[in-house]
């Protein structure tokens, strides 16, 4: 799961505000988890 986050902050920079800490808590683990799934929940979660 940290993989899949730290890949969408890469790719998503100009959502978070510069020099700002996020702190994103995952309380279950998915089974079956890509990148596609975990991008378009942490963008509804950012309200972006």
């Amino acid at each position: 799961m940290r993989r899949l986050v730290k890949e969408f902050f890469r790719l998503n920079k100009d959502i978070f505000v510069k020099d700002s800490d996020n702190l994103i808590k995952v309380k279950q683990m998915p089974s079956k988890l890509t990148l596609d799934k975990a991008g378009k929940e942490l963008k509804l979660l950012l309200g972006r």
